[in-house]
């Protein structure tokens, strides 16, 4: 068994009206897949949204209410299963990237109707490798999730973005989103956002003659003032002084 696994059960949940579930915790985990529509969980002070192809994860003894919009359908299939060396803090909610836990889930879902003699061994293979596959999502996320945001970011730079639009871009929920990018980065997603309009700028101001307030304007700042102010605590210096000072007059 890996890291202490043991399968409990997989069934498939099908809901084609508004649907609700309140206050459950169970003495073992869950992963729910989504099939298809859109689900909403609210789970260690965070709501979170779950369309096709999210993964949602709900910890041993941890309190979550589930429902749906009214109208929407939801078909999801949830695993029951013990991990009791679970390693580290598991995000509440991933993306299915390459549809591999998909494809685990739907075996499973189809051996355990089986009934043949070896279903039990083999579900719980099954179960070992789909959650090996949960946590390789899980570390290549975590690993390369910084790069992606900031890439985003600077496609952005002049637009205002928000901390949720960024979650969404790492496929984590919000509150795992923020611990782990300050564990990487050693700041918050929105202090990171301002230092790299910061930079930007910077650029702007060292390599174009622009007014100050257009920078502004392009670099997302909003107004002149407000860049001052950014400039000042990231940079130590004004934007005006900056400038006078690495441009040299010509001879």
């Amino acid at each position: 068994m890996m890291n202490g696994s043991r399968f409990i059960s997989i069934s498939r949940n099908r809901q084609r009206s508004r649907w609700k579930l309140e206050h459950q915790a169970h003495p073992f985990n869950e992963m729910i897949l989504i099939l298809a529509g859109t689900q909403y969980v609210k789970i260690s002070g965070e709501t979170l949204q779950a369309s096709e192809g999210d993964i949602l994860f709900y910890p041993k003894h941890v309190l979550h209410n589930e429902w749906t919009n009214p109208g929407d359908s939801l078909e999801s299939a949830f695993l029951s299963f013990d991990w009791n060396d679970v390693p580290g803090e598991v995000p509440l909610k991933m993306h299915d990237r390459h549809g591999r836990i998909r494809v685990l889930m739907e075996w499973l879902l189809a051996e355990t109707k089986s009934h043949k003699v070896l279903t039990p061994a083999l579900t719980q293979t099954l179960c070992d490798a789909l959650l090996a596959q949960f946590k390789s999502l899980w570390m290549c996320a975590e690993q390369g999730f910084v790069e992606v945001v900031r890439r985003q970011v600077r496609d952005k730079i002049s637009e205002p973005v928000s901390l949720d639009w960024m979650a969404e871009l790492s496929g984590m929920s919000k509150f795992h989103f923020v611990r782990q990018y300050r564990k990487l980065t050693g700041r918050t997603p929105m202090e990171d956002v301002r230092a790299l309009r910061v930079e930007y700028a910077r650029d702007l101001l060292l390599t174009t003659s622009l007014p100050l307030k257009v920078i502004a304007e392009k670099a997302g700042m909003g107004d002149q003032y407000h860049m001052s102010h950014l400039f000042k605590r990231c940079m130590g210096t004004s934007p005006g002084k900056l400038r006078s000072r690495c441009i040299k007059p010509a001879s």
